[in-house]
């Protein structure tokens, strides 16, 4: 849910329609993999607020493109690996904290 209000504030800022991939089908609601606008046919960009390993990203990046998806960018608030190449707005190095591998010794 951190990147949600993201979303929501640059498709009210553009104008564009927004979405949210689930990281999980929660068997309510419609039940799909993506809640929101269609991203058939459409050029996409993904926001996440933390990435750490990319795990989730990388899922994220797997259903747009099934879903019909071109994906144009993907940026992050906080980056905390030096291993995965994200855009983002702000680094590990930046606040202050240890690189997600740092943390793994």
């Amino acid at each position: 849910m951190g990147a949600d209000a993201l979303v929501h504030g640059i498709s009210l800022k553009t104008e564009r329609p927004w979405f949210t991939v689930r990281q999980s089908l929660k068997g309510r609601g419609t039940n799909k993999p993506i809640e929101g606008a269609s991203v058939q046919g459409r050029r996409v960009l993904l926001v996440d607020d933390v990435v750490t390993t990319g795990s989730s990203l990388s899922r994220a990046v797997t259903v747009v493109k099934e879903n019909g998806a071109e994906l144009a960018m993907v940026i992050a608030v906080v980056g905390r690996s030096r291993s995965l190449p994200t855009r983002t707005i702000f680094t590990y190095e930046d606040l202050g904290i240890p690189a997600i591998e740092d943390e793994a010794r």
